[in-house]
């Protein structure tokens, strides 16, 4: 798959403080990235610099003839306008000199009914899906947005996941979203990046990180070889770990274990059911 942006090698400090260590990233074109880490991993830094707010010590950002658009940190409006004062103020500071498409925005992520009421009422989920159409603005091939759920109430956490859904399948616009909520990001995302004290620790796909956690079961038995045949002939998705230890990815019981088991002529040693929620996996990932 094409990607629509690279970071290469990006290093980063505060005084003596390393704030992103060698970080490289591949974001593959019409995909929703997620950049998963703990508060202080990194993620808003790699963000202003994606997005030239900040400049990095080495490495470099590849990003072709992409248009990018952000909403990082709080999004930035006049408090005394309406919303459609507040694009067509960013219309003008961009050059637009169409506002055709400013109702549209507007109405993508519902405030289109918001009519003369200043920005500065908003409530705060009403101004994040301000900031979010502000960073539409121009079309942008890519929209970068740093925790946009964070501090929302579940009502404005479905809102803002459904907004970037509708403009990820009407537009096909590439999305890097940051957060430390796995779970959430998880419905959404199709990619991910996980970060930890300024490093990449892993990137991988949503089905890859699907397949990783999850409800999984592990087998020590005495020739996994002979059990293997078995799993084959009933196919059954399995790893070969070592030549005694076999990790089953179906539905799997004790009492199924030990009878593939005795009709294989081996003996069972010890049968474990992992279930690992998406957020475990994550802190097993950080944590080695």
């Amino acid at each position: 798959m094409e990607n629509i942006l690279t970071v290469n090698n990006i290093c980063k400090s505060y005084g003596k403080k390393k704030v992103l260590d060698d970080v490289s990233i591949r974001i593959p074109k019409g995909s929703i990235y997620g950049l998963i880490g703990k508060n202080g991993a990194g993620k808003t830094t790699l963000m202003r610099i994606i997005t030239s707010l900040q400049e990095p010590q080495s490495g470099s950002v590849e990003l072709g003839k992409a248009r990018i658009g952000a909403l990082i940190d709080s999004p930035a409006f006049y408090a005394n306008l309406s919303a459609k004062e507040n694009m067509t103020a960013h219309f003008k500071t961009l050059g637009l000199t169409s506002y055709d498409a400013i109702d549209e925005l507007l109405k993508l992520v519902k405030l289109d009914d918001t009519g003369s009421k200043a920005a500065g009422k908003f409530s705060f989920g009403m101004k994040q899906r301000l900031g979010i159409a502000i960073a539409l603005s121009g079309n942008p091939d890519i929209v970068l947005m740093d925790e946009p759920i964070n501090g929302l109430d579940p009502q404005g956490i479905i809102e803002i996941r459904e907004i970037i859904l509708d403009i990820y399948k009407q537009k096909g616009t590439t999305f890097i979203i940051s957060s430390h909520l796995l779970d959430e990001l998880s419905k959404i995302a199709t990619d991910y990046a996980f970060i930890d004290h300024g490093r990449i620790i892993k990137e991988i796909s949503a089905k890859e990180l699907i397949e990783g956690s999850g409800k999984s079961y592990s087998a020590t038995v005495s020739d996994a070889s002979k059990v293997c045949k078995v799993l084959d002939d009933e196919g059954k998705r399995y790893k070969l770990i070592s030549d005694k230890k076999i990790r089953i990815e179906d539905e799997m019981t004790l009492a199924g274990m030990s009878d593939i088991a005795e009709r294989c002529g081996v003996e069972l040693i010890e049968f474990t059911e992992h279930d690992t929620s998406l957020e475990g996996y994550f802190i097993n990932l950080v944590e080695g």
